[in-house]
């Protein structure tokens, strides 16, 4: 247990409940995976109470992801994912990503972000997951419908090719300047064309 705050009412006020849990055998993994780059994703409603279940995973040498950390939490806020994602790095000072790829959750966002000012100086990059990307994209398809899309087939041919340039290397810092920039200057990558 990195860290375990029981739900109830104290001096602060109403503390919700959060656990930090990393197995033994989790931590002397992570000493074999690569974790310049690591992936945070929930899920919620796991327990009748509706509590939240978070993983923190990297990747082993043959690329394929490794959960090394979870989060159970009774609340899905910045703050509480700030205090457990902080609890992790303080608790394993070895691990120091460069970039944390989330599935655009706020909540989320915010934690990395937080915690990044914090004991990183800035330093940690948020991405977003580019599965959850490309399936708010077709998301949006669907519910515009095929008559739709047949007649703006450019502008979709444009708004991918931007969505590609964003996963190849964009970080959320540049996102602001770049997204503003005319359709010309939006090429993807060579190997996605």
């Amino acid at each position: 247990v990195l860290f375990h705050q029981p739900q109830g009412l104290t001096a602060n006020g109403f503390e919700p409940f959060m656990l930090v849990i990393m197995a033994p055998w989790q931590r002397r993994f992570l000493l074999t995976l690569y974790t310049d780059v690591i992936g945070m994703d929930g899920t919620g409603s796991i327990n009748s109470l509706r509590y939240e279940l978070f993983t923190l995973c990297a990747t082993d040498a043959g690329g394929r992801g490794v959960p090394f950390c979870h989060f159970v939490t009774a609340t899905k806020t910045g703050e509480a994912l700030t205090r457990m994602l902080r609890s992790v790095f303080l608790r394993v000072p070895s691990l120091a990503p460069h970039r944390v790829i989330i599935d655009m959750d706020d909540a989320e966002k915010v934690a990395v972000q937080n915690v990044s000012k914090e004991l990183f100086g800035g330093k940690m990059e948020v991405r977003y997951c580019w599965f959850h990307v490309k399936d708010a994209v077709r998301r949006w398809m669907v519910k515009k419908g095929n008559k739709y899309v047949e007649a703006v087939q450019e502008k979709v041919f444009t708004f991918t090719a931007f969505i590609c340039e964003v996963n190849y290397h964009f970080t959320e810092p540049n996102f602001s300047i770049k997204s503003g920039a005319p359709p010309s200057v939006l090429r993807p990558p060579p190997e996605v064309l």
